[in-house]
């Protein structure tokens, strides 16, 4: 499996954690709220429709085996897909990290 950085890694338990159908509530996310929506919004809005499908099906699921099982594939296959979707996420998160870093340093900078 591949290695993740601290912060996706943690962000991608967070999300586990949630329900693939949550509806926001300020008092279940606590104190990683931004990071929960950020992965919210790059699930909806740069997976397509099977890949949202798989990564909440693993969310709720929170196990490979139970996954492969629901989907009628080979543990093997769905550990691909999830690794494959997980690296699409964590590429994203990763960006979005390094623009808002990059939008801080330029404001200091002015």
């Amino acid at each position: 499996m591949m290695k993740h950085t601290p912060d996706v890694t943690e962000a991608l338990r967070t999300f586990s954690a949630i329900k693939a159908e949550y509806a926001y509530d300020a008092d279940v996310l606590c104190m990683d709220s931004h990071k929960v929506r950020i992965l919210k919004w790059i699930i909806e809005t740069k997976l397509d429709d099977a890949d949202k499908i798989i990564i909440k099906l693993y969310a709720e699921l929170g196990s490979i085996r139970e996954l492969s099982k629901m989907l009628g594939i080979s543990r093997s296959s769905a550990d691909k897909q999830i690794d494959r979707i997980q690296a699409v996420i964590r590429r994203e998160y990763e960006d979005i990290c390094r623009n808002i870093a990059d939008n801080a340093n330029r404001g200091i900078r002015r």
